[in-house]
């Protein structure tokens, strides 16, 4: 079975606004975002954003990338025990 260049193939998130936020609220925080995003949008990005990191090290995984792997679920860890509630 061939490798795609890209992990996501999920045409059901096409123009999703609230999954294209997500990596944006991930870098960002919601207080930076705010002014530019309606609220049921960055509401609805906080649980794709909850993921990313997961994503990212799956994807990792299969590409047989253990350095990105755990640079991920390091990220996962920290956020998580951050208490943030985008975590």
């Amino acid at each position: 079975m061939p490798v795609l260049p890209w992990d996501d193939t999920d045409p059901a998130a096409w123009a999703d606004r609230a999954m294209d936020a997500a990596p944006l609220l991930a870098v960002y925080g919601p207080d930076a975002l705010r002014a530019d995003l309606p609220g049921g949008v960055l509401d609805l990005a906080a649980a794709p954003r909850r993921v990313l990191s997961l994503q990212v090290a799956a994807a990792a995984e299969r590409r047989g990338d253990g350095r990105l792997r755990d640079h991920a679920l390091g990220n996962r860890a920290r956020g998580t025990r951050s208490g943030e509630p985008q975590w």
